[in-house]
């Protein structure tokens, strides 16, 4: 196993973590959501694949959320450490691999799988096109829609190459309008309108509280009735980074934040008074 996970070649915050792994059939890390081991007839390891959410990436993405970073975390996955044995190549084991690591985080609800390759292992473009990933060009840069009105975007180096494969029905690649005004192709339907089922509440007046990281705040039922008119509004990401410190102080989603700023033409604290957790 301790042979096979030295061949691959990790990112430095890879290398850590590959550091801390528990080189034995458990694999016990925390942040991995699937794993599968290979054996020979004679119970040797011969292959791994490992399925993990993009952690890293996530956590350097201006404007998001914890309870949103958290709800992306579910939806897409990434198709790490895929290792076979030199003397097992050319048998599809790497391809079993991922089939069963994709069979799985299909289970487990998740909607896009990743990989990532670098350019001088570009040889194995065809490999990973024949796994069922669409491949991107050197550098290029992976988007994904989201619900909230924004576009999430994974940049890579130059040396570095991304693919990624559906595992849901309504993910699809296509082209929108971002606010700039130039259409962008994104992969679409990878993250559904985030469940915040049991956060909000609706009053017979039309007004609704809205409860998050312990806090809670209501909403007057006119504003209610404009974020609802305006749900899909596009914000661009100055726009959400601008609304990150409000957002924080009411316990909202940065991206909710922004979209509720630009329908009203306000900040929250003119719409809303005092923040209900104002730093003393």
């Amino acid at each position: 196993m301790q042979e096979l996970l030295e061949s691959v070649e990790f990112s430095t915050s890879g290398v850590a973590a590959a550091s801390s792994w528990e080189m034995t059939h458990r694999l016990t890390r925390s942040d991995y959501v699937s794993a599968w081991v290979a054996e020979g007839p004679r119970k040797q390891v011969c292959g791994v694949v490992m399925g993990a959410p993009p952690l890293p990436w996530l956590g350097t993405v201006p404007g998001l959320g914890r309870a949103h970073r958290d709800h992306v975390a579910r939806c897409i996955v990434e198709a790490e450490a895929v290792a076979v044995a030199p003397g097992m190549r050319g048998r599809r084991l790497g391809h079993e691999l991922l089939r069963r690591l994709r069979t799985d985080c299909q289970r487990q609800g998740f909607r896009v799988m990743l990989g990532t390759l670098l350019l001088k292992n570009c040889n194995l473009v065809g490999y990973y096109m024949e796994a069922g990933f669409t491949v991107l060009g050197p550098g290029e840069t992976l988007s994904f829609s989201d619900p909230l009105g924004v576009v999430l975007r994974r940049p890579a180096d130059p040396d570095v190459i991304q693919a990624w494969q559906p595992l849901h029905p309504d993910v699809r690649s296509t082209h929108i309008q971002v606010p700039e005004g130039q259409a962008v192709p994104v992969i679409d339907g990878a993250l559904p309108a985030p469940d915040y089922a049991g956060q909000r509440e609706f009053h017979q007046d039309g007004s609704m509280t809205m409860r998050a990281m312990g806090q809670t705040v209501t909403l007057p039922a006119d504003l209610v009735e404009q974020i609802r008119l305006t749900r899909s509004l596009p914000v661009s990401l100055h726009e959400v980074q601008s609304a990150a410190g409000e957002a924080e102080l009411y316990g909202m989603e940065p991206l909710v934040a922004a979209q509720i700023r630009k329908a009203t033409g306000a900040t929250l604290t003119d719409l809303f008074s005092s923040p209900p957790h104002a730093p003393a």
